[in-house]
């Protein structure tokens, strides 16, 4: 969808004629108009400018939350700093590996924005790729290893792979994403489960979730390791 472009306005003061510029660029980046992204920095609209209307988000994170790579490449090539997050303080690799959006973090990984940049909570972008249900979040986990993100790295106790374990629905690809990326299939939680135990002991077994659990077993996990805290074992359950 293409955003009118509207020239400076004399009848504008400066601090008006600012916010409309800002306002524009937002609804550039949220509507992947980008040359209508270009045309407003053109205008004089301050890239990293947060807009009160978007959540108090930049054009950066408006683009990023709204799936649109062409928009963020423009932005981060013309300057955006991916620093500046949204309100709660993420920022557009966690964005997009929680939306599981692989062609922003593709784009933003290409600009040098870093795959292991932590948030105050303690997780990473790619733990956050592993919340998620769908072949996006796989695809955006594979893309934010080639990038760089670091595949055994735990957060709050619990690596990627132990998170893709412990959902409720198991998301197939993730858990392939993760073991063909080197994940260590027998590393325990910090609750001492090993992630084939959370596999076995974590719900209904479906197709997703018994696929799950062959392809850790053939990837070497180990049927006989047992919870460290309650010494428990697959043939236990």
């Amino acid at each position: 969808m293409r955003v009118h472009r509207k020239r400076p306005d004399a009848r504008l003061s400066p601090k008006e004629q600012e916010t409309q510029n800002a306002r524009l660029l937002h609804a550039a980046a949220v509507k992947e108009d980008v040359e209508a992204v270009k045309g407003a920095l053109e205008d004089g609209a301050e890239i990293d400018a947060v807009s009160d209307k978007m959540g108090g988000r930049t054009a950066l994170m408006a683009a990023c939350l709204s799936g649109h790579a062409g928009a963020v490449r423009a932005l981060l090539a013309n300057g955006a700093d991916w620093r500046i997050g949204e309100k709660d303080g993420y920022t557009c690799l966690h964005g997009a590996g929680f939306q599981g959006r692989a062609s922003v973090a593709e784009v933003a990984l290409s600009f040098g924005v870093p795959p292991n940049d932590a948030h105050d909570d303690g997780y990473m972008p790619l733990h956050r790729a592993c919340w998620g249900g769908t072949k996006g979040h796989a695809d955006t986990a594979r893309a934010l290893v080639r990038g760089g993100a670091h595949v055994g790295v735990a957060a709050n106790g619990k690596t990627p792979l132990h998170l893709a374990c412990q959902a409720r629905d198991i998301n197939l690809p993730l858990v392939r994403a993760l073991v063909e990326s080197g994940a260590d299939v027998n590393e325990p939680a910090s609750d001492g489960k090993p992630p084939l135990l959370m596999l076995i002991m974590g719900g209904p077994g479906s197709d997703a979730r018994m696929g799950a659990v062959r392809l850790l077993a053939q990837a070497g996990a180990d049927l006989a390791r047992a919870d460290s805290g309650t010494g428990q074992t697959v043939g236990d359950v």
